[in-house]
């Protein structure tokens, strides 16, 4: 890869065997692939070496010193060409693992959002009649406090059952605000109007204005 428009690979090193089965591919991708590749790139210097009774490799040398170094063993010559494609494309520069899946000068103040409801800041346990009439009730077993439990559940369910019944009002309620909205948006619009003719007529006058002056 080009670096302020300079290719930072300097020298691309071809290892091979001239009779290892291991390096039959590397020895049709130096027919086939490896003129064309000294041709795109002559900003790069291009070199076989011979090694007998060793797998092909593929090095790359850097401008910052660096060395890299691909195992090239049974692939196929296109295969080949993409590892030295990608040595020339890489910068030589050191791996760093990352000890995070974000990496940011600017964290957020918000935090990272989980969908865990235990993170959430109102979490809670979620409470309802059946654990409140056990939270109460003590622990003891007795005909007396069945009966109680059993009359507490019924005032519940009394209770619950009227809050029910208020609906017409909060209905009735609900109609009257959205019949004041109503008039008051009406009040708007005329308002506009208004100031749309005064503002008209101002416009008219100017240009009356003006005319005279011109004649």
């Amino acid at each position: 890869m080009a670096l302020r428009g300079v290719w930072q690979l300097q020298k691309l090193i071809v290892n091979y065997c001239d009779w290892g089965g291991s390096s039959r591919g590397i020895r049709a991708f130096m027919e086939s692939h490896l003129p064309a590749i000294k041709e795109k790139n002559p900003q790069m210097e291009v070199v076989t070496e011979l090694i007998r009774g060793q797998h092909p490799l593929l090095k790359g040398l850097y401008k910052n010193k660096r060395e890299r170094v691909v195992c090239v063993k049974n692939m196929d010559p296109d295969e080949i060409a993409q590892c030295a494609t990608r040595l020339r494309n890489s910068l030589g520069r050191k791996v760093v693992k990352l000890k995070t899946r974000h990496v940011t000068k600017h964290p957020s103040a918000q935090g990272w959002a989980t969908g865990d409801p235990s993170h959430r800041r109102n979490s809670g346990p979620i409470v309802s009649s059946g654990t409140l009439l056990k939270q109460k009730s003590p622990v003891a077993n007795g005909p007396s406090i069945l009966k109680d439990t059993l009359l507490s559940s019924s005032h519940i369910l009394r209770s619950s059952g009227s809050s029910r019944r208020p609906a017409t009002s909060r209905e009735e309620e609900e109609e009257e605000e959205e019949e004041e909205d109503e008039e008051e948006g009406d009040l708007n619009r005329k308002e506009i109007f208004t100031q749309l003719n005064s503002s008209e007529k101002i416009l008219a006058k100017r240009n009356n204005l003006s005319d005279k002056t011109r004649q």
